[in-house]
């Protein structure tokens, strides 16, 4: 865990920022740099978003849209240097502005995952029994253009149990995330530009990457946005496949004291978990298990606040929010980063969106 050894907020900190074509196949610095305004760029990163990563970006000269760009951002402050990838993403034409012979070009930007949300299979995609399942998300990544990190903790050697299909047309994105749910992993895009698939974690199994403090490191800016939202609520989750050979089903509820059980409010909300292939009986329970508790607090509750933009962290990782002035009582929470929203100027400032977890 960041404990706050660099004050990423101190005086005199400065952002630079350098933009990078890169060959869209191989993912490779092609050495060329591109003129880009100062200050007058952004990104989002969005954990439940399309294509997780977007920006705009406002370029001084005609962008080459046949190739990727990549981010890099250098911070200095406290005679510390700090440089990562932002990350890696197409270009798509939006608007030019012209004003005593200077040509501003305005081009919204994606992740290379915009591969995948923009495009169909174009033929059934059908694996029989036996198939290996990460394989074929390889498979559906590397057939145009894509490349694929298989992370630590998934499983390689998992293969059907029963034939899988997938009709023309269906979406790309939507083909891979399915797939990877079958065997309780997720999908993202890294910095470099690389379709990660990696085991899904509960939030509140993970260890927090950084603590937002009052009054420590000036990380945060005074104040926030609290709400609460029960629309994703449950109090009964049934996890469940049938394949030919066999059939499982598990059904979990909450215990009867808890605020939201069937007993407390007098009805039932339930939530319905489909597995294509059989599975162990323990990890069926586990996945309503895990859904169950993900989706049964009180309420959800969604911090936002604003920060000087912290290296190494991104969406879906878990942060602690500490805050003992600014609200009517102190608070401490673990949260998720849910949305990050960050102005490439100085202090690389974000609005970030925070989802309570514990």
């Amino acid at each position: 865990m960041a404990t706050g050894v660099v004050d990423y907020g101190k005086s005199g900190r400065k952002d630079t920022y350098t933009f990078v074509y890169v060959n869209p196949f191989t993912l490779e610095e092609t050495g060329e740099l591109a003129e880009v305004e100062q200050g007058a760029s952004k990104l989002t990163w969005n954990y439940e978003g399309e294509n997780i990563l977007s920006g705009s970006i406002s370029f001084l000269s005609e962008p080459d849209a046949t190739k990727l760009i990549r981010i890099k951002h250098t911070i200095e402050v406290d005679g510390i240097t700090v440089t990562e990838t932002l990350g890696t993403l197409f270009l798509d034409w939006t608007n030019e502005s012209a004003k005593y012979g200077m040509v501003d070009t305005g081009v919204n930007a994606y992740s290379t995952y915009w591969r995948f949300t923009q495009d169909c299979i174009v033929q059934d995609f059908a694996r029989p029994v036996g198939y290996n399942v990460v394989q074929e998300i390889r498979e559906i990544v590397e057939a145009d253009g894509g490349k694929l990190k298989v992370r630590e903790g998934v499983d390689t050697s998992r293969t059907h149990t029963i034939p899988i299909c997938f009709e023309i047309e269906t979406n790309r994105a939507e083909v891979i995330n399915t797939i990877a749910g079958w065997i309780g992993c997720e999908v993202s895009v890294d910095a470099d530009g690389y379709i990660v698939l990696q085991p899904y974690i509960e939030p509140r199994l993970k260890t927090p990457k950084y603590d937002f403090k009052d009054n420590e490191n000036c990380t945060y800016v005074v104040g926030f946005d609290l709400e609460d939202n029960k629309e994703d609520m449950v109090n009964r989750v049934v996890a469940y496949y049938s394949t030919k050979e066999s059939t499982d089903r598990v059904m979990v509820d909450l215990p009867d004291n808890h605020p939201f059980s069937y007993q407390s409010i007098g009805r039932r909300v339930s939530h319905f978990i489909k597995l294509q292939d059989a599975v162990p009986h323990d990890e069926l329970n586990n996945q309503a298990v895990g859904y169950l508790n993900q989706h049964s607090t009180a309420s959800t509750k969604y911090i936002e606040i604003e920060h000087a933009f912290i290296p190494g962290i991104t969406v879906g990782d878990v942060v602690t929010y500490t805050n003992s002035t600014d609200y009517r009582e102190p608070i401490s929470y673990t949260c998720q980063v849910l949305q990050m929203d960050m102005a490439l100027g100085n202090g690389g400032m974000c609005d970030t969106k925070l989802k309570v977890v514990s």
